[in-house]
């Protein structure tokens, strides 16, 4: 039916809901619109439109740190380590945390990537430290894992210089830098190793995602350093995509869900917010070998929302205010029906006018459209019972390691203000 003729009867949605409705419902990921630098594969491009509005055919990717798989790898095949490691600031080392809970929460990354992404490109170069890691066979199998060849990329020793000269802003930064160029130069050895990892290999991811338009997801390790440093600074985040916003919205959401019902005071009993997507697959396994193949099913629950994520990535890329508004709209209406599923029902219906509502405990092979899926993440339990499950998925019951992890976990967790 022509618009002309839905204009006439009024019953008209308006050419933003519609691309969105078009985009909530397209249930498989599209091939990628093109080549980029000759080095992605790609398949052919199909154009898709709704009454002269398009829609993006781009995959929703992601640029991943090798090191953040190894350690997935590890913690899934190995089990927890009662070894410490640390984290580096802006004017020293962070010591005695857990190798364990970093290692989980590179899993905990992975597991959000697998389910709310297209394609996950790694460095075709330092894939040798986990690939033939037979717990993560499966994604290589799956043809969502991209080992991609950036060496190909000719500017990228100049971009990698440019971005270590941002993230070395304090004298500390700076010494710690010539030392270990100097040390490399002379021996090919560095001085101050996790540095270097954190520091250079970081820069080195980043200038690989400016390079190729990609959003960039690394290494806690080096996620918590760049938050301190280089994020801070001016230059295009590459951590700020739709995913990565999404991510964080639902994470804001939550912790204001909770805070808004909660009996206690706040500082007596600040609410957990738990990773969504992630907690989503560890609710359904009961051991950590089940992990990978739970979020590998999961991402055609969640299929509708990734091609939500693609057009809002088109839409900021583009700079339309008339669809970023559409895609605040969607997310606006979301929050307030959570928030009115939670007001308005008591003890013993809350559960069943959810489901009835927003599809949760629906089968994981059904679609969910966009804004069933994020308040269904937005309404699932998930405090401190549920990161007892994860503990007690790796055999985290008790004792000094498991107390070490939890606290870890619950510092990066613990929503605060």
């Amino acid at each position: 039916m022509a618009l002309s003729e839905l204009e006439a009867r009024g019953t008209l949605p308006s050419p933003l809901e519609l691309w969105l409705e078009r985009a909530a419902i397209l249930a498989e990921p599209h091939p990628s619109a093109g080549i980029l630098w000759g080095c992605i594969k790609t398949h052919p491009n199909e154009s898709r439109s709704l009454d002269g509005v398009p829609l993006s055919p781009e995959p929703v990717r992601l640029l991943m740190d090798n090191w953040l798989f190894q350690d997935a790898a590890k913690v899934l095949e190995q089990g927890p380590s009662d070894r410490m490691t640390a984290m580096i600031t802006s004017h020293g080392l962070r010591s005695e945390i857990p190798s364990s809970a970093v290692d989980i929460l590179s899993l905990l990354d992975l597991l959000t990537a697998i389910v709310i992404r297209d394609e996950l490109h790694v460095e075709e170069e330092w894939t040798r430290a986990w690939i033939r890691r037979p717990s993560l066979g499966q994604l290589l199998q799956s043809e969502i894992v991209r080992p991609t060849a950036f060496k190909q990329l000719d500017a990228l020793p100049q971009v990698r210089g440019q971005l270590v000269q941002r993230i070395c802003h304090t004298e500390h930064l700076t010494r710690i830098q010539a030392e270990n160029a100097q040390s490399w130069a002379e021996s090919r050895t560095v001085r101050h190793n996790l540095h270097s990892m954190i520091m250079w290999g970081g820069a080195g991811y980043l200038a690989r995602a400016t390079l190729m338009s990609l959003p960039y997801r690394g290494h806690p390790s080096r996620m918590a350093f760049f938050k301190e440093t280089i994020f801070r600074s001016k230059v295009r985040r590459p951590d700020a995509d739709a995913g990565a916003l999404v991510r964080e919205w639902l994470k804001e959401k939550r912790a204001e869900l909770l805070k808004s019902v909660e009996p206690l005071p706040s500082f007596a009993h600040p609410p957990l917010v738990l990773p969504a997507f992630a907690f989503a697959v560890i609710a359904e396994c009961t051991h950590p070998d089940q992990l990978l193949g739970v979020a590998l099913e999961m991402r055609a629950r969640y299929a509708p929302l990734r091609r939500w994520l693609s057009a809002f990535n088109l839409a900021r890329r583009d700079a339309n205010p008339m669809m970023l508004k559409a895609h605040r709209d969607l997310l606006n209406e979301t929050w307030s029906g959570a928030r009115y599923l939670v007001e308005k029902t008591t003890i013993g219906v809350k559960t069943a006018v959810a489901t009835d509502s927003v599809g949760i405990n629906s089968p994981h092979g059904k679609p969910l459209r966009c804004r069933a899926a994020l308040q269904e993440l937005l309404l699932q339990p998930a405090g401190d019972t549920h990161l007892d499950r994860l503990l007690a998925l790796f055999g985290l019951k008790a004792g000094t390691l498991r107390i070490a992890v939890e606290a870890h976990l619950r510092e990066q967790w613990t929503a605060v203000g």
